[in-house]
């Protein structure tokens, strides 16, 4: 958004008038009736107290949980003894937070403010919690949706713990490097880039219904004095102070931002009594704030025990002062008793009248209305640690973190990194003892040379590390705990800046700084450098992404620093192959592409499947991206291309064989080999002496499947194989509040040991053999399938959807249910997998188990389209993805390659092709699979096609396939193939 917006909304806001309401006229039916009800609460309460007890709702007390149940009951006398208006929260734990908010409600005469500062979210006060970016990383961003989506976040949180006013945002412009208290806690220099930021947050919150309070009014941006330490003076003219330190507050007050603080600062240009702070001047809060800008919401008082008002005032007295000056709210008053005996003397003295407290009063409690307090304030502890915990904050956090990040400085156009070109390129820890997240996820970009230079090496000692780089052109030094204070130098020590200075004469050098971007002072040098902002798993992760393009980096420095001016960012785009096209850029006709619409129709029309995803690749391009329908037949969710199915039998090829693949070209697994060669506790059982390749291509004689589920839900021993709650003996989960007994799991191991295994076999498609192969690719990884197939193809191929377990990385409104269970697991299946023989193995399957959306799983089949490349970098050699995609069983009229499924085989005299999985025009070379859930995805090299059909055709029962018999996914391929201007197709 430009400078020129914002001025032009705010002087747009400036003409409007806010409803008042006290103006009855034009209100609706609606509103009148809530103006009604909130005169007649306001009204009630306020008759209710007596002089005292009105006086005492200005008042907000700290409470410090820390201090344990001393000061908890010290809180709780005081509301019952005075009836105060609110308290502070300050360090603590969320639980605890919400089990004394309730307490400290249920004692309350009048329902509570109950605040937080919160301006990196309650996390800023209470453990255990998420941390959202520091305000100068948000002021980078360029998305101020996002943090407008924080800012509703938060207030979850709050609402969470029983808290409805959160002390944020900091509306300062921190225009000065020196100083000493709000640094990064402002969004920056840029008075357009603060305003919209803090209003972005503000409404957020207030969108909730929680309060949000902008501070620290005039402004404490220019100062390199600490008002907690002493009271800092601003010298700027009235003339400065209107054009920069007021503008966030004006835009703030011009769009109803509902509370403002006032800081201790001494400033002459609008008040010059001496020694008199803001926060006790009737000059600047109630002729300026209140009368000058319109201000109709609470004034807040910054802290009353901070030393930028305690040096000059005593307690009792600051508050009565503040108070005459036009605050409504004295929070951490040091002597609340005193405080109300000197505004009763006030009264007495006709510096004001009982009227005035009954205003000042209304406005309280109007605030406390528009709060919901009118309602029940208690908060469900039982619910919290879910709230504070939800997948979707997280994803949210990860996602502000990421688009903060800002390229300060690519003087010679390094940044983008070319993945598996940096040979000579080393990554160095500076700041650190051990390697960092950063180093690690620069391994899958082929730079897995590093090393670490800790923070108090002695400038004699430099020599010693700088030599280990001589070997080395390119160095990739990441800046890890930093200081956020010039005061500190930003956490350098001289031998630090000294081994940096030196490795710039000769190197070249990429900086990641994982922390603030005043350090840049330091840095003026260096020609290539990355801005973090801060130093977590988000950013470092986020930061080796971008040096590769692998997420686009957008962020934009919010403040100046030497030669790094405020705006500075180099803008970079993610170097994906995939894209949206035109279908006839590829050589395909739109109009009998968009044909598959009917079919997608028809399927949700006959009840084959509440919905589907559709995805064709053509060239590794998408030519046709679509989504029909909703979660289930009653759901008003609808289907969209962020929607997460479960593959089903899919994950046979798309994790299994993958893995297998890259494992037989490290010569860990021989094809020829069999199970017992890998897996020695399998000697001496029937499966043992099956070989690799016999299992792959369904050639072993196994069994089809064995519904292990049947034997643990007879009612007599059902309790004895799970429980709703969880312990060490009972820590398998199969669904939703159902564990399964982990010793159990070797029933299933047994079973298979055990089964008959077929005579001179012929082909049988069977999902057991694919659970032993699970096993062998564990015994020669190390890690698990899932682990192992994420690390060398998910992650590295930027694939964010697809994983197995998805109720634990992803909201379930992107998981459609796949069956209403009624036998094994007795409840919906949602972010569970559906195969009862992989749930009880907890989730992970080599037959089972995968979930993903369409575009994932198409990017990961057009890198086999491609022979095992993808973005520039190869996951597998072609050779393999050839070996793998052949038909070692021809003969015996076995249509399978190793793992993959293929078109049925043509008719021996005939050459026709008919029946089976896929659509008779495909070439021999296509390869792909499909699953029970009624899931397809199809790769044809010939014609460098991908197909990917997913749907939950299983909900809300199995039993019938209407998906099939209706030859839904192979009609739809048809019609692709048709669209392709190809004679030899058409």
């Amino acid at each position: 958004m430009t400078k020129l917006w914002l001025t032009l909304l705010f002087f747009c806001a400036l003409s409007l008038k806010s409803i008042s309401w006290q103006d009855h006229n034009n209100l609706d039916d609606t509103s009148f009736k809530r103006f009604a009800n909130q005169e007649a609460w306001v009204d009630s309460v306020a008759n209710s107290l007596t002089l005292d007890e009105k006086i005492a709702q200005f008042f907000m007390l700290g409470v410090y949980p820390t201090q344990g149940e001393t000061n908890r009951s010290y809180v709780e006398n005081v509301i019952k003894k005075y009836n105060i208006g609110g308290v502070i929260l300050f360090k603590g734990h969320p639980i605890q937070a919400a089990q004394w908010n309730n307490s400290f409600q249920k004692a309350a005469k009048t329902p509570l403010f109950i605040s937080v500062d919160g301006e990196w979210g309650i996390n800023m006060r209470l453990d255990s919690t998420i941390q959202y970016p520091r305000q100068l990383t948000l002021g980078a961003i360029q998305d101020d949706d996002l943090i407008y989506q924080m800012g509703q976040q938060i207030a979850l949180e709050c609402k969470a713990v029983g808290i409805n006013i959160n002390l944020a945002p900091d509306m300062d412009i921190n225009n000065n490097i020196n100083n000493p208290v709000i640094n990064d806690r402002s969004f920056g220099e840029d008075k357009y880039n603060v305003a919209l930021k803090a209003l972005a947050y503000a409404q957020g919150m207030q969108s909730q219904n929680i309060m949000a309070v902008g501070k620290h009014f005039p402004g404490h941006g220019d100062t390199d004095t600490d008002s907690h330490k002493d009271m800092p003076i601003i010298k700027h003219s009235r003339a400065r102070l209107d054009s920069i330190e007021l503008y966030p507050f004006k835009v703030a007050v011009q769009n109803e931002v509902k509370g403002i603080m006032v800081a201790h600062l001494n400033i002459p240009a609008l008040d010059n009594t001496e020694n008199l702070p803001s926060s006790l001047s009737k000059k600047i809060i109630t002729d300026l704030l209140k009368t000058e800008m319109g201000f109709n919401g609470l004034v807040f008082s910054d802290a009353l025990n901070m030393k930028g008002v305690t040096k000059y005032y005593e307690p009792g007295e600051v508050d009565k002062i503040a108070f005459l000056a036009g605050t409504d709210v004295l929070v951490v008053s040091e002597d609340i008793p005193k405080g109300i005996e000197m505004i009763k003397k006030a009264i007495k003295k006709g510096d004001i009248t009982e009227q005035y407290i009954n205003e000042r009063l209304k406005k309280v409690l109007e605030n406390k209305y528009w709060l919901q307090l009118d309602k029940s304030p208690i908060v469900d502890v039982s619910k919290v640690s879910g709230v504070l915990n939800l997948k979707t904050s997280k994803e949210l956090n990860k996602q502000l973190f990421e688009k903060a990040l800002t390229i300060a400085a690519n003087d010679n156009f390094v940044i983008p990194l070319k993945n598996g070109q940096e040979k000579n390129t080393i990554a160095v820890a500076l700041g650190t003892g051990y390697t960092q997240t950063f180093q690690k996820s620069l391994e899958p970009y082929s730079i897995k040379n590093s090393m670490v230079v800790p923070n108090d090496i002695a400038t004699d000692k430099v020599k010693t590390y700088t030599d280990k780089l001589k070997s080395y052109e390119k160095v990739i030094v990441s800046i890890h705990n930093m200081s956020r204070w010039k005061s500190k130098n930003y956490g350098f020590s001289a031998g630090e800046l000294q081994f940096l200075n030196e490795i710039n004469k000769t190197k070249e050098v990429i900086l990641v700084v994982f922390g603030s971007p005043y350090s840049l002072s330091q840095l003026q040098d260096f020609k290539t450098i990355l801005v973090a902002y801060e130093d977590n798993s988000y950013t470092q992760a986020a930061a080796a992404k971008a040096l590769f393009a692998k997420i686009d980096v957008n962020g934009k420095l919010p403040v100046s620093v030497g030669k790094f001016k405020v705006g500075t960012g180099y803008n970079l785009s993610t170097e994906k192959n995939i894209k949206h096209v035109a279908p006839e850029d590829m050589g395909m006709d739109s109009k009998i592409l968009d044909s598959i619409d009917y079919y997608a129709k028809k399927a949700i029309k006959i009840e084959a499947t509440p919905g589907c995803q559709i995805v064709v690749l053509k060239d590794g391009n998408i030519v046709y991206d679509k989504s029909f329908g909703y979660t289930t037949y009653t759901s008003n969710t609808p289907i969209n291309s962020q929607t997460i199915y479960d593959l089903a039998s899919i994950t046979k090829v798309a994790a299994t064989t993958l893995s297998i693949m890259k494992l037989y070209e490290e010569d860990k697994i021989d094809l020829n080999q069999t199970l017992k060669h890998y897996l020695p506790n399998l000697k001496g059982t029937s499966v043992g002496n099956l070989v690799i390749k016999n299992i792959m291509t369904h050639q072993a004689g196994l069994p089809s499947w064995i519904p292990f589920y049947k034997a643990t839900v007879e009612d007599s021993v059902y309790n004895n194989w799970y429980q709703v709650d969880s312990n060490a003996a009972y820590c398998v989960k199969v669904a939703d509040n159902l564990f399964m007994c982990k010793d159990s799991i070797n029933y299933i191991w047994k079973t298979i040991d055990g089964v008959e295994i077929k005579e001179n076999p012929d082909y049988r498609y069977s999902d057991l053999g694919f659970y032993l192969l699970m096993e062998v690719i564990e015994k020669q990884s190390g890690i698990t399938l899932d682990e192992y197939v994420s690390k060398y193809f998910y992650e590295p191929m930027e694939l964010q959807n697809i994983g197995f377990n998805p109720h634990n990385k992803f909201d379930l409104s992107r998981i459609p249910p796949t069956e209403n269970d009624t036998i094994f697991r007795k409840q919906v299946v949602q972010g569970y997998v559906h195969d009862p023989g992989a749930a009880m193995l907890g989730g992970v399957c080599g037959h089972a188990g995968l979930f993903s959306n369409a575009i994932d799983l198409a990017e990961l089949f057009q890198m086999l389209n491609n022979g095992g490349t993808y973005n520039g970098v190869r996951y597998l050699k072609e050779k393999t993805v050839n070996y793998f995609n052949t038909v070692p069983f021809k003969d015996n009229d076995n249509r399978r390659a190793l793992g993959f499924d293929k078109p049925v085989l043509p008719n021996k005299k005939t050459g026709e092709r008919k029946g089976g999985p896929t659509a008779p025009m495909v070439s021999d070379k296509c390869f792909g699979h499909t699953g029970f859930t009624g899931t397809a995805v199809w790769a044809d090299p010939e014609y460098n096609l991908v197909y990917v059909f997913l749907s939950n055709r299983t909900y809300p029962y199995a039993t019938t396939n209407t998906l099939a018999k209706e030859n839904i996914r192979t009609d739809i391929q048809e019609v692709i193939y048709r669209a392709m201007k190809h004679k030899d197709v058409n």
